[in-house]
């Protein structure tokens, strides 16, 4: 009789999960402005100048100007030279330190109707802004000078250093100008790639079929053939060997 014989079943396939690619959009590219002035302090000389006395510096300016959004604005390091106002004895020369600051800050700009942009309107603002932080009121203080004296007192800084007003506003009537410039695109945000997987269409496994178990009844073409048992050989008696007469 066949022995029965259990079918193979095909295996499940899972599904492969696909993760969306993320697609980066470039937001269009808003016009510059470099802009440069300088200003005068008093209260420190050019050997002293550290790198307290730049941020010090760099922090206060953004806090008194609409233009400048952050310290990230300035381009490169601020350059430092020794005041007009020098005096040959050294007690003078301590109390008299004064430096001029030059800076080149790089800010985003707004086009007009026309999509140009008004370089001598954003650079006339610039000074004014400049002008106004570095006039003092009748209490004798300027913006300015509030904002370094903050600034410092927050960073624990021993900074004391004061703008000079008119030396300051002629700097600013002969240093400021600026140049448009463009930045590069910047990535804007995109929205998360989505992380539901994605089925595969995947083809199905064929399935095999079972093969019977040959047959042992006659006259089946697929019966095994069984090899006949051999005859054992038999040995035929030997004749006796005759008696001849006396």
């Amino acid at each position: 009789t066949s022995r029965p014989t259990s079918a193979p079943t095909s295996r499940p396939t899972s599904a492969t999960p696909t993760t969306g690619q993320p697609t980066v959009s470039l937001a269009p590219t808003k016009p510059s402005l470099t802009l440069a002035s300088a200003l005068v302090l008093d209260g420190v000389s050019k050997s002293s100048w550290n790198v307290d006395y730049e941020e010090t510096f760099k922090e206060s300016l953004v806090d008194v100007s609409d233009l400048i959004k952050s310290t990230d604005d300035f381009v490169g390091n601020l350059t430092v030279s020794d005041g007009a106002r020098r005096s040959r004895s050294r007690r003078r020369r301590l109390q008299d330190a004064s430096v001029s600051v030059s800076f080149v800050v790089r800010v985003d700009v707004d086009t007009g109707e026309d999509g140009a942009v008004d370089i001598d309107s954003y650079v006339a603002a610039f000074g004014d802004e400049l002008v106004s932080a570095t006039t003092v009121d009748e209490t004798g203080e300027s913006p300015f000078n509030i904002a370094l004296q903050a600034t410092a007192e927050e960073k624990g800084y021993e900074v004391e250093i004061t703008a000079n007003q008119e030396a300051s506003h002629s700097m600013i009537a002969t240093e400021t100008g600026g140049v448009e410039a463009s930045r590069p695109p910047t990535a804007a945000p995109s929205p998360s790639p989505s992380l539901t997987p994605t089925a595969q269409p995947t083809t199905p496994r064929p399935t095999p079929k079972p093969t019977p178990a040959p047959s042992v009844k006659p006259g089946n073409p697929t019966a095994v053939p069984v090899p006949a048992p051999t005859p054992a050989p038999t040995l035929a008696p030997s004749p006796l060997p005759s008696q001849r007469p006396s």
